[in-house]
């Protein structure tokens, strides 16, 4: 399943809703299929301008035999118009769900194998992920970032619905 723009609260709402789906990281992140995207609008908050973020499968490559997806993050910042790639990885799930990371790219935005990090295959969206407590922290170019589940059961509401 594709989810696309204009249908992706259908699609996420249906994916968190429908008891046929193991809870899986895979089932929670953008398809890993070429053609697939996700746009999220982040508002003012501390620290962070508006900006609407795209996260798009663009290609796949094959890393030590495995095919994995070339996801491209972009970042338009809602006042400047200002267009940047932000992160570029290479990413496949495995056999019981979990998103593995093969390679990334944070310095130029290349989508091309060569010019990136190639790491191998380690967790980068693992289904312990889905724990209340569950907590990453992987670095990203010079700095590092840290993901950590606060709550598995919130609500969030938004213009096109609530989740």
């Amino acid at each position: 399943m594709k989810c696309l723009t204009p249908i992706f609260s259908a699609c996420f709402f249906f994916l968190a809703s429908a008891s046929t789906f193991a809870q899986t990281a895979s089932d929670y992140y953008t398809p890993l299929s070429v053609s697939a995207h996700v746009i999220l609008h982040t508002t003012t908050i501390a620290g962070w301008s508006p900006r609407t973020t795209i996260f798009s499968i663009e290609s796949s490559d094959m890393i030590s035999g495995r095919q994995y997806f070339v996801e491209k993050g972009t970042e338009i910042m809602d006042i400047t118009n200002e267009v940047g790639i932000f992160r570029v990885m290479w990413l496949r799930k495995d056999s019981v769900g979990n998103v593995l990371l093969g390679a990334i790219n944070t310095s130029n935005g290349s989508t091309k194998i060569d010019s990136a990090t190639v790491i191998g295959g380690v967790p980068w969206f693992p289904n312990g992920f889905l724990t209340k407590g569950y907590s990453l922290v992987f670095p990203q170019g010079k700095e590092s970032m840290q993901d950590s589940v606060v709550s598995v059961s919130a609500t969030v509401s938004v213009s096109s619905g609530t989740f």
